[in-house]
């Protein structure tokens, strides 16, 4: 899946919750040759974000679906 529509479509799944920053505030992850890992990290703003975000776990989104994990 093209990178700027996995960006887009990640954002659209958790525009429910509060980023930080807006889109500046998921950051995608690449592999040493530049390909995209297939991971991504989203800053959230609140608490009650948290919570929304990692209610989405094991949810498709396309032919993929999400895994949410607390990060410190």
């Amino acid at each position: 899946m093209h990178a700027l529509f996995m960006f887009r479509y990640l954002i659209k799944y958790v525009s429910d919750c509060g980023i930080i920053g807006g889109t500046n505030g998921v950051h995608f992850t690449y592999v040493r040759d530049g390909r995209p890992s297939g991971e991504a990290y989203i800053e959230l703003a609140t608490e009650d974000d948290l919570e929304l975000a990692l209610a989405k776990d094991k949810q498709n989104l396309g032919k993929r679906y999400i895994e949410g994990k607390l990060k410190m």
